[in-house]
């Protein structure tokens, strides 16, 4: 995943990057990920519910995408959808 300490410059541009690259692979849950940790990152919490939901559609079982997601829930005031992602992040 992306450091935190990455520049909320550094993080658009991957972003937008990222955003191109999904729209050439859309099928790519990996590329859905990457794109919703970043909107994490820039705080578009909303986007990145959107982008993690796809990502956890193709990567059921993936970890980062879990907590991802969980957190972007969180941030959407939408705790009590975050509760079955982040019970699977942590082997519940």
């Amino acid at each position: 995943m992306v450091p935190e300490t990455v520049g909320p410059l550094r993080a658009r541009q991957a972003a937008g990057a990222w955003t191109d690259m999904l729209q050439r692979f859309p099928a790519r849950g990996d590329v859905s990920a990457r794109l919703g940790h970043l909107l994490l990152v820039l705080g578009q919490d909303a986007s990145a519910v959107d982008r993690l939901r796809d990502a956890e559609k193709a990567l059921p079982t993936d970890p980062a995408v879990k907590y991802d997601l969980a957190v972007a829930l969180v941030r959407t005031r939408h705790s009590a959808e975050a509760i079955a992602p982040l019970k699977t992040y942590l082997g519940e």
